[in-house]
């Protein structure tokens, strides 16, 4: 247990550091995002409970949005690792792979953003970010809050919905700014997605 959580925890700072491109460059991108590739292999063998099960048991409606989620994850993820070595320049540039590399951005972009969601949504299913303390439930809200605005501001429903096909870089905001911005991003999804699966577990199986 406590090594799949280390292997989240890890994934889950790449993926920040990821989503920060224009604050480490190229070659930094590239090495943390081979890192992650590898980390997600060991992040499925870890699982591989989960597959074993996928045709036992009942899927009631909770089970089934959680394996919606889970699986497009995976898509995601399979679709940003082919992506990255189309249009690396770096890491997996001994590839020598050309054909298609216009495509390739779009998708690493589509891909980017969506993974971002969706693996805070996925986090979401398993922390629980609410307690007892009205403390922390108003923090928690407070965030969430936050994090629409942040959502809006860093463009998410532009890149999501391909409605620009190229990532604009802010090389003037100070990382702190962007920290707490995708920070609160991840937070909101996270919250939306407990609210949905509470919703789903009072649903009748």
């Amino acid at each position: 247990m406590k090594q799949k959580r280390f292997i989240d925890i890890l994934l889950s700072i790449g993926l920040l550091l990821l989503m920060g491109y224009q604050f480490f460059g190229d070659t930094f991108h590239e090495v943390i995002g081979a890192i992650l590739f590898v980390l997600f292999i060991v992040h499925q063998i870890l699982n591989l409970t989960w597959y074993a099960h996928l045709y036992k048991g009942k899927y009631t409606p909770l089970r089934i949005y959680f394996l919606l989620i889970d699986g497009t994850v995976i898509v995601l993820m399979l679709m940003q690792i082919y992506s990255a070595m189309v249009i690396s320049r770096h890491v997996f540039a001994f590839l020598d792979i050309h054909s298609g590399s216009a495509l390739a951005r779009i998708l690493h972009m589509l891909g980017a953003y969506w993974s971002y969601v969706l693996i805070s949504m996925h986090i979401g299913n398993h922390v629980h970010l609410f307690s007892d303390s009205k403390w922390k439930k108003d923090s928690v809200i407070l965030i969430s809050i936050y994090g629409i605005y942040a959502f809006i501001l860093c463009h998410f429903i532009r890149y999501m919905l391909v409605m620009n096909l190229f990532v604009y870089m802010d090389y003037y905001e100070p990382i702190w700014r962007y920290h707490i911005n995708y920070i609160a991003i991840a937070i909101l999804f996270m919250t939306i997605s407990q609210g949905i699966s509470n919703g789903l577990r009072k649903v009748k199986q």
